[in-house]
């Protein structure tokens, strides 16, 4: 819905179909992700760090041929080569995603973990929705219409979906009778009679 075509947008800003393809591909795949994670943590004896070595380790292993066909090695390459190049900057940036990407990682395996994989999506909903107005306040993106309705209808979904989450886990509210003291020892409320009568 926020992404289908608006007459208030430049033609250039309106996505291609191969691009929607490849959104609507990437939301199936994070929703498969998820719902393999959480069948997955009792192999890593529940351990959501260890689970999020072994997966950070996975996606280092298969991304790597890559770097190489892509020829990112050649533009590092020449980038150590350059003289004007910083190495410290590199190296820090490097590691400071490095950590931060781990713990976003963790966080989002402990959110799985904790709850369930559709709660996990639609806190992740929420977060996008999030983003998407610190990028509209922030940095001037585009807000029309049809991205506000979606907005909108993440916002009351994921409402709706708190609301009937709370409900199930609340249940039935307690009976509370008040106590009836002259019906004690009468035998009534489940009170045996006194054996003296």
């Amino acid at each position: 819905m926020g992404v289908a075509p608006s007459s208030s947008l430049p033609t250039t800003s309106i996505p291609s179909t191969l691009s929607l393809l490849y959104g609507l591909l990437s939301s199936l795949f994070i929703a498969f992700h998820a719902v393999l994670i959480k069948s997955s943590l009792p192999y890593c004896n529940n351990s959501t760090i260890q689970l999020a070595y072994w997966t950070n380790l996975g996606s280092a292993i298969l991304l790597l041929p890559f770097v190489f066909l892509h020829g990112e090695f050649s533009i590092l390459e020449d980038l150590v080569h350059d003289s004007t190049w910083d190495p410290n900057v590199y190296l820090w940036g490097t590691l400071i995603t490095g950590i931060f990407g781990f713990l976003l990682c963790v966080a989002g395996l402990l959110s799985i973990k904790v709850t369930s994989p559709i709660t996990h999506m639609f806190s992740s909903a929420a977060r996008t929705v999030i983003q998407t107005v610190l990028g509209v306040w922030l940095f001037n993106d585009i807000l029309s219409s049809n991205r506000a309705a979606s907005i909108l209808l993440i916002l009351l979904g994921t409402m709706y979906y708190t609301w009937i989450k709370s409900a199930e886990t609340a249940g039935p509210p307690a009976s509370r009778r008040p106590n009836d003291v002259e019906a004690l020892g009468n035998g009534r409320d489940g009170i045996p009679k006194d054996s003296d009568g």
